[in-house]
């Protein structure tokens, strides 16, 4: 029976979008990526970083409230550092700035609908009122 686990250097490329985020030990996935990519491959990582969410709520107390519930909400800030530590070389960082400027929508714009988000948040505590704000 064949192992769940791919063997070493398998894989040519290996793409994680929007993952480590959600994982409390996103390093220890990227040493698992540069692990099962072959040499001279590509692995291509895209990941938000929570800290540069801003709104134009003018309550501080509720724009830190709303900013990811996820374990790791700062793992597209650290990209780099964790392909290095995984011993990655020829490494290559591009930070992007997504605008969105509606609540609600399809996620056509690449980001998963707002109002999905605001559930998310009120979950987490935040009331229909602080939405409001």
């Amino acid at each position: 029976m064949r192992s769940v686990c791919p063997d070493t250097a398998t894989f040519a490329a290996v793409r994680c979008e929007r993952v480590l985020q959600w994982l409390d030990q996103p390093e220890t996935a990227v040493h698992e990526m540069a692990r099962v990519t072959a040499p001279g491959g590509t692995i291509a990582l895209l990941d938000t970083d929570w800290r540069t969410f801003a709104t134009t709520v003018a309550d501080r107390d509720l724009e830190q409230r709303m900013a990811g519930p996820w374990p790791t909400p700062h793992a597209g800030g650290f990209l780099r550092r964790y392909a290095r530590r995984a011993g990655l070389e020829n490494i290559e960082c591009q930070a992007v700035a997504h605008h969105a400027h509606h609540i609600a929508g399809d996620a056509s714009d690449g980001m998963f609908p707002f109002d999905q988000y605001l559930e998310l948040q009120i979950e987490r505590g935040l009331t229909r009122h602080d939405a409001e704000k």
